[in-house]
């Protein structure tokens, strides 16, 4: 099994899928705490379909970024999610001498 990248925007959708054929499916796990997800999460969530299991991001948020493992009973798969935020931050300042206002 090898590595990926996946890299998506904030509050959008993205999904990685994992094959695993010939033996055992053991889960997605979040590596940073080992932690299996399993549909009592509510996001990111696992959807299988035959062989194909699919980690489901919906919505992806800042706070999911990380590396996550497709593990099967003779390795795993290691992929990271990286979160693209795009915030568009006005800066409003004003000139106290003359009462103006400037957008940047």
């Amino acid at each position: 099994m090898s590595s990926a990248e996946v890299s998506q925007q904030d509050n959008k959708v993205a999904e990685v899928r994992c094959t695993v054929s010939g033996e055992q499916f053991l889960g997605w796990f979040r590596i940073s705490d080992n932690q299996e997800i399993t549909n009592k999460n509510t996001n990111p969530t696992v959807v299988t379909s035959g062989n194909q299991h699919t980690l489901r991001f919906q919505p992806v948020r800042v706070q999911l970024g990380g590396k996550y493992a497709c593990r099967a009973k003779s390795g795993q798969k290691v992929v990271t999610i990286k979160v693209q935020c795009k915030y568009i931050i006005n800066v409003i300042s004003s000139n106290s001498k003359t009462g103006n206002f400037y957008t940047y």
